[in-house]
């Protein structure tokens, strides 16, 4: 039977793949609020977040899942769009 320190290293693994993912995601969007700023479209569309907490937590197996992938894509969201503002507003000094 694997140590506990064999699935805690598992996690860190994992951990690390996550936070390069979400390195490149605001990467991504930091591109989409220039794309924003150059065509005069607003930052928050919440349609667009409404479809895409839908689109993730679909991709889930596990129903017990569901809460926790939407609760964290709300967050990316949330951190993606005040990264955005911010963003923006750097632009315009």
């Amino acid at each position: 039977m694997p140590e506990l320190n064999e699935y805690r290293k598992k996690i860190d693994e994992i951990d690390e793949k996550l936070v390069k993912l979400i390195e490149d995601r605001m990467s991504v969007s930091k591109d989409i609020a220039v794309f924003k700023a150059d065509a005069g479209i607003e930052v928050h569309d919440p349609g667009r977040e409404m479809e895409k907490l839908a689109s993730v937590e679909s991709l889930t197996q596990k129903e017990y899942n569901k809460k926790a992938i939407r609760d964290i894509f709300k967050q990316i969201l949330n951190e993606s769009r005040e990264y955005q503002y911010g963003f923006m507003d750097d632009l315009k000094k």
